[in-house]
Formats: structure tokens, sequence, C-alpha cells
């Protein structure tokens, strides 16, 4: 909490003796730094780094020239949404104004145990080390500086948590100050940036980092207009960039664009040359991203290596919804991830694989996984190399899945022993509304099988 003057406030007065490095001031905290940091200490996060935002209301962009390596001795209150940037009293649209972009890997979240828990309150302890990558004016006085938060290369005079006195410690480690330190966060000082409005309120726009404008520079144009729009429009919430040649450079760019905006829901990249390393950085963003709800990288070139990326993303994002992976060069391999993935996944319903190498033993994966997945309900094979054998492991799953209403098998090579064995599992499943069996020669007396198991499930529709 705080209180008037502010310069009496606790944050206040034990930040200012912080800065000094003074061992003589610091010592009567010492009780105080203690309990804060044993109580702290216990508070875990879910996140390994986060793209936070501090800000005050001054020019500090001569300070931090690009390159510079530095220490903020201080605990900042910083906030993890870029919500509001309109309250004058905060922040404002006028004046000298720096707002600092930070990747901080020891930042943590308090806000289950802030006096503010609607404004997304992050604390970056004491003593943290950073290296400015950008900074630039945005003109209509607004500096932007990006921080990266980088490990101590030495170790610095702090407060051990466990003992009176004080002690050599890495901030970078967890067991040191930099895994503790966040409640301090309730109290803001004048020069913190708490956010309180909704972005779609705010007209702050940005201007794209210099490096982003690097890895552009051989990019087409529209390319360009349309990455930008992440900085310029805060309320966009679709990017769509399809048929346009974009590659792994244009993907980073993209993905990084993508972590500053957080009001993208919905990205389009289909048809273009996006491989297993563009494929890396999109799949980064889905580890913290909490708004992309859909995907489309159809007709690319991600195949097992770009499979197991997204994969990985999967096992720990909370939020999309569908992912198109169509055409995209991926066989067995990276399926086992995915199918891996699925069986922890709770949010995916719709996994688009139609037209890749996936053959019998990526069938079996699969029909593990729906063995166990409650959430997906439209699968697309269609296109792929699976066989009777492959037919069978999904006809096992599918008596066992009751999420699952629509399987798209078309053009494979199930044949009528397939059929006959999907035949089967449709006497007890009850879900599937939507089974495609079109182009796979089952046969007469499979499809009349097939044909008969619409009796027991009158919201079948079965395309043969």
């Amino acid at each position: 909490m705080k209180w008037t003057p502010i310069a009496t406030s606790f944050h206040v007065i034990l930040n200012n003796i912080l800065q000094t490095r003074n061992l003589t001031l610091l010592k009567p905290w010492l009780y105080y730094i203690k309990l804060l940091m044993t109580a702290l200490s216990k508070l875990t996060t879910n996140f390994s780094h986060i793209t936070v935002y501090h800000a005050v209301k001054l020019n500090l962009i001569t300070q931090y020239p690009e390159g510079r390596v530095l220490i903020w001795w201080n605990f900042a209150s910083c906030t993890s949404s870029l919500n509001i940037l309109n309250d004058g009293n905060v922040f404002g649209q006028n004046g000298e104004r720096t707002l600092f972009i930070i990747d901080s890997k020891s930042g943590k979240s308090i806000r289950q145990h802030s006096f503010y828990p609607n404004e997304e309150d992050i604390i970056l302890p004491a003593a943290c080390q950073f290296q400015v990558t950008d900074s630039f004016d945005a003109g209509h006085g607004l500096h932007l500086i990006h921080l990266k938060e980088i490990r101590s290369t030495q170790k610095h005079v702090i407060v051990s948590p466990e003992k009176h006195k004080f002690k050599m410690i890495d901030p970078s480690q967890p067991s040191s100050i930099s895994s503790s330190f966040q409640n301090i966060a309730n109290a803001h000082s004048s020069s913190r940036l708490i956010v309180r409005k909704t972005i779609e309120q705010s007209s702050i726009s940005f201007t794209m980092p210099k490096h982003i404008r690097q890895l552009l520079k051989r990019a087409d144009p529209k390319v360009k207009k349309c990455i930008e729009s992440l900085y310029t429009n805060p309320t966009l919430v679709t990017l769509e960039l399809a048929w346009n040649e974009i590659g792994d450079d244009e993907a980073k760019a993209i993905a990084y664009s993508i972590q500053q905006n957080k009001m993208i829901t919905t990205l389009d990249l289909q048809h273009n040359l996006i491989g297993p390393k563009g494929a890396q950085h999109l799949a980064k963003v889905l580890q913290e991203n909490m708004t992309l709800t859909t995907i489309n990288l159809e007709n690319n070139r991600i195949g097992d290596q770009g499979a197991e990326y997204f994969a990985n993303a999967l096992r720990l994002n909370k939020r999309l919804a569908s992912l198109n992976l169509r055409t995209n060069q991926i066989r067995s391999q990276g399926i086992q991830h995915l199918s891996m993935a699925l069986e922890q996944n709770q949010t995916l319903t719709k996994l688009n694989l139609r037209s890749n190498q996936i053959d019998n033993l990526g069938a079996s994966y699969l029909a593990n996984a729906l063995r166990k997945n409650q959430t997906l309900t439209v699968l697309s094979l269609a296109s792929n190399r699976i066989t009777a054998k492959g037919a069978q492991h999904f006809a096992n799953a599918l008596q066992i899945n009751n999420t699952l209403t629509t399987l798209d098998l078309q053009s494979n090579e199930i044949g009528p022993i397939g059929g006959q064995y999907l035949a089967n599992a449709l006497q007890a499943n009850k879900m599937l509304t939507i089974l495609n069996l079109k182009n796979n020669q089952i046969g007469i007396e499979a499809k009349r099988r097939i044909t008969e198991s619409m009796q027991h499930n009158f919201a079948l529709h079965i395309i043969i």
C-alpha cells in the first residue's frame, strides 16, 4: 500500500536505499526483507519468461543506448498487459514518457496477492540485470526502450533470505532474491506503470522495433504493412498473410510482433514458405499467448521438426482451439509428438492434418491420443497413406472416444477390410456425426454395413 506523502511510503524508502547499495543504510531493514522474502519465495509462476511493461513520465532514452548492460537495483512494478495507456495520471498521451518493454525471466505475477487484482501486476526483483536491445523515439513524446533480462556475470551484494546478514548472491538464481519480493508491487510509486483502461480505449501506437525492421528488409511491402499494423492498431484481432512467400525471417518478425500486440485471435499464414525454424518462433508464442484461438499454416514446409515445436506448445497452451497443418510434409515422427500433446491438451477442438505423409504408424499414434483426449471434435486426415490397419486403430479408438464428431479419412487406402473395422466401431459409437470415407474403395459389403450403422445413430452423416 502507499500513503501520503508518497516519499514516506515503505516501498519508496526501501527502493531508494537499495539503489544506494549502502549496507549500513540497509541494515535496519533486514528483518522486513527476511519476512518478505520468506513469504514471497513460496509463490510459484507458470511461465519461464514473460513480456512486461514499465513506464515513467520522463524521457530516459539517452540513458539507455542500444547494447548497454545495466542492473536495476530496486524492485520494479510492471504489468503484463497493455490495457491502460490512456490514464493521464499514470501515463497519458502527452508530454515526455518512456515505456520499457521488458523480456523478463525472473518477473513474477502477484495478481492473486495484490490490492489491485485486475491490473496484471508483475514484480521484477531487485538486482536484475538487463541488456538494451533497442531504443527509439516513437513520436508525440513517447520513447520506447526494449530490455532483455540476462544472467548476471557477477554476484551482487544484497540480502540473503535465509540469514539476517548480508551475503553475496546471484539474483538470476531461483534461490536468490530474483525468486522473491513480489508483494511490494502492491505499492506503486509515481514512476510505475499501472494499466487501468481497456486497450480498445487506448490510442497510443508503437513504431516497429529496429531488429524487426531488419528481418523484414526483403519482405513484400504489403507484408511489412500488415506486420506494422500489429504495432499501430491495438484493436487488431485477425492477421491474414496468406500467399505472400513468407519465410522463416518474416515468421520470426510476426511471432515477436504478436507477443507485443496481445490482442490477435486469428493468424492466417497459409500457402507460404515457412519451414521448421519459422514454426519454432510461432510455436514459442503459443507457449505464453492467451489470445490466439486459430492458426492456419496450411501448405507450408514445417515438417516433423516444426510439428514437434507445435506439439511442445500445445502442452502448455490453454487457449488455441483450431490448428491447420494441412500439406506440411509431416510424417509419423511429427505425428507422434502431436499425438502425445493431444493426450494432455484440453482446449484444441479442430486439427487439420490433411495431405501430409501419415501412414499406419502415425494413425496408431493419433488413435491412442483419441482414447485419452476429451476435447478434440474435428480431425481431418484426408489424402494421407492410411490403410486397413490404420482404420483398425481408429475403429478401436472410436469405441472409447466420446467427443470426436467429425473424422475425415477421404482419399486414403482403407479398402474393404478397413471399412468393416469402422462399421463395427459405429455400432458402439454414438457421438460421431460426420464420417468421410470417399475414395477409399471400401467395397459394396462395407458400404452396406456402414450405412446400416446410421440406424443406431440418427445424427450420423456418412460420405462414401
